[in-house]
């Protein structure tokens, strides 16, 4: 489905969905039942528990920007090598197969996703950000902040197989 954020913005309508959406890293529930404390990174020692566990920090491919700048920065904060995939096929792939196997793993996702949503895993407590090293960055309140979701539409995309699929939606 076409998305026109920069160019449609004239007449964009937007209706709020009354949820947020939230980024962060999330751990599966089998790791969680090993290492109970892996739910707070705020404790001293999480990156030891996670290298000892033998855990891979996957993070977003690096065109999901600004998640993978703030999952790097995150990951250099902790002292953490993060796996970077090429691609979001090869992202879904890692995690759903780590799933699967009951692998270590900590990941970058959000909520609302069918992952969060269908699968036995936790949003983790992350610190607060560090100051930037060059200082010319403004430092962040969090590393990933709750936004509250809505619907986008815009007339641009009347002739659309958007608007195509939403007139099939609303039969």
């Amino acid at each position: 489905v076409p998305e026109c954020w920069s160019n449609c913005s004239e007449g964009l309508v937007t209706i709020p969905l009354g949820i947020q959406g939230k980024e962060g890293f999330y751990v599966p529930n089998y790791l969680l039942d090993q290492e109970p404390s892996l739910s707070d990174w705020t404790r001293s020692g999480t990156a030891e528990m996670l290298r000892g566990l033998g855990a891979v920090l996957l993070g977003p491919p690096r065109s999901w920007s600004p998640a993978f700048s703030s999952s790097a920065a995150l990951a250099a904060a902790l002292g953490l090598n993060m796996t970077v995939p090429q691609s979001e096929a090869d992202y879904m792939a890692l995690i759903l197969d780590s799933l699967k196997w009951r692998a270590p793993i900590a990941f970058y996702q959000w909520r609302p996703h069918m992952i969060t949503s269908n699968y036995p895993v936790q949003e983790v407590t992350l610190p607060d950000p560090v100051a930037p090293a060059d200082h010319q960055q403004k430092l962040r309140k969090a590393y990933f902040e709750a936004i509250d979701l809505v619907q986008a539409w815009s007339p641009h995309l009347v002739d659309s197989l958007a608007a195509d699929i939403l007139r099939v939606q609303l039969r």
